[in-house]
């Protein structure tokens, strides 16, 4: 995967370098470093991981306006905890039961278990920590979306 990610970044360097500024070009290499340390390890499903970024990245996804990313660096860095959803480790260990083989098990997770729902399998969700400066008094839209799927999927 970090093969594929320096790949990508230097991608952009060849295919967008001179048609858009530096600062637009950091900001897309930024969002490419954002989606995968996003990406879930499944040979450690339980680990969750503490990144600090000078960005307010729960303000950015949020924002109505679309806005840059740049609008929303910060001057003292946020750490994140990087996790998986809750109930993922469960099934996953409830589904490698029937497969000793990993993919075949992620897979079947995604399928049967999880099903339309199921995207969560493949990102770990990004949380603030509550510790930092920056007061995070509600949680970010893309969060409450989450959370109202899983208690509507919970339901039914």
């Amino acid at each position: 995967i970090s093969e594929f990610k320096l790949y990508l970044l230097e991608s952009l360097n060849r295919f967008f370098g001179n048609q858009i500024t530096l600062t637009n070009l950091n900001d897309l290499k930024q969002t490419v470093e954002f989606a995968f340390d996003k990406i879930v390890n499944y040979e450690n499903i339980d680990s969750e991981k503490i990144l600090a970024y000078n960005y307010d990245i729960s303000s950015w996804l949020d924002n109505p306006e679309m806005l840059p990313l740049k609008k929303f660096r910060t001057p003292e860095p946020i750490e994140y905890i990087f996790k998986p959803a809750d109930d993922i480790s469960l099934y996953l260990e409830k589904v490698k039961s029937s497969s000793d083989d990993l993919t075949e098990a992620v897979y079947r997770l995604r399928t049967n278990v999880l099903g339309p729902k199921g995207d969560k399998i493949f990102c770990y969700r990004r949380i603030p920590l509550v510790s930092q400066e920056i007061e995070y008094k509600k949680i970010s839209r893309r969060e409450a979306i989450r959370r109202h799927a899983e208690v509507s999927q919970k339901s039914t």
